[in-house]
């Protein structure tokens, strides 16, 4: 973020992230609300904006794209004071986030297996607590309580590594996708998982998808280890309060696509 803040202010029209979504979370992290505009070299294990944005993983053909490519303005998530522009979330999937990595740090092996791998293994580690989501849909104001296994809130549709968790998110639209996955069994998510790489994820009775432009989670489990929440942006974990805001930025960061 820092080296993008420095480019922007040297009056840099272009400004290239070499990496994965982590990376490239960073780098357009310093764009947001400027003139500048995001060229992306994929380089990552899971890549998932790029793939979203259609860029090309062959380094030849992305290099091209920075040259031939258009400007696509796209819109922009905040979650409390972090960006994201694919995916963030909480429950699961956040949870995978942190000790992901962890693993990372740890170890050199990535990629999606090893990210499965640890899934399966926490998979009965993980309990779902208790949270309320408010949040605003194009049709008006919507509550729901659960304990749901996951919430992601889908920019685009890729969680990355080819895994599609939000069928027909457009990252242009002015909407995210939200996406609950209810309390599941593991015979459950054995037999749905697959459907993330079918593009036949929503299909799972325990899914719900909700068009959402501000988002509000409250977890309410009264257990004072949970007052804090853990929460991922493009993959990346942090944590929040027991309360984290999601808002909708429109078309607050210029792409370079093809």
């Amino acid at each position: 973020t820092k080296f993008a803040l420095e480019a922007i202010k040297e009056g840099y029209l272009r400004v290239v992230a070499v990496g994965g979504d982590g990376t490239i979370n960073e780098v357009a992290s310093a764009l947001v609300h400027t003139e500048a505009t995001l060229g992306i070299l994929p380089v990552g294990s899971g890549n998932g904006l790029a793939r979203a944005l259609k860029i090309p993983l062959a380094w030849e053909k992305a290099c091209q794209l920075l040259l031939k490519g258009h400007i696509r303005r796209i819109d922009v998530g905040k979650l409390d004071g972090r960006y994201f522009f694919a995916t963030a979330g909480v429950g699961f999937e956040a949870q995978l986030s942190h000790l992901y990595d962890k693993r990372k740090q740890a170890a050199s092996r990535r990629g999606i297996w090893p990210y499965f791998f640890l899934a399966a293994r926490e998979f009965f580690q993980f309990q779902p607590s208790e949270m309320t989501l408010d949040f605003t849909t194009p049709s008006g104001q919507k509550t729901i309580t659960c304990s749901p296994f996951l919430v992601t809130i889908a920019n685009t549709e890729q969680l990355g590594g080819g895994a599609v968790i939000a069928p027909g998110a457009v990252p242009d639209d002015g909407v995210f996708n939200l996406c609950i996955i209810r309390e599941i069994n593991f015979l459950q998510a054995l037999y749905h998982a697959p459907k993330l790489f079918t593009r036949e994820i929503t299909r799972m009775p325990q899914m719900e998808v909700y068009p959402v432009t501000h988002l509000k989670i409250t977890r309410t489990s009264s257990i004072p280890a949970y007052t804090e929440m853990l929460v991922h942006t493009d993959g990346e974990p942090t944590v929040g309060g027991p309360e984290v805001n999601i808002s909708l930025l429109p078309q607050a960061l210029q792409v370079l696509t093809s």
